[in-house]
């Protein structure tokens, strides 16, 4: 397993950190040693519990992204709401710019 590290030197210290989690920090006297401290530390995390993948449900507006993506009836709704986008854009323009 690959974990992003940032590196970075302030003071003639090394800090090792992982981005977004604080808790996981290491400072040491050179980078090499700062990163294998940061290493230690995931090891020992990771071999004390699983690493799992959970889905969440969209709530929401965002429940409705692809439901209704095969429905033949609100493609031809989708369709007509576009093509008189569009109108109303042409006579815009025309107006904007007569002849």
């Amino acid at each position: 397993m690959s974990i992003a590290v940032w590196v970075e030197q302030t003071n003639g210290k090394y800090t090792a950190s992982v981005p977004g989690e604080p808790a996981f920090r290491a400072v040491a006297d050179s980078k090499d040693a700062a990163v294998a401290a940061l290493k230690a530390q995931l090891e020992s995390r990771v071999t004390a519990g699983d690493l799992v993948f959970v889905d969440v449900e969209p709530k929401g507006v965002l429940a409705l992204t692809g439901k209704y993506k095969d429905d033949p009836e609100w493609q031809a709704v989708w369709k007509e709401i576009e093509e008189q986008a569009y109108r109303e854009r042409d006579e815009e323009k025309a107006r904007e710019f007569p002849g």
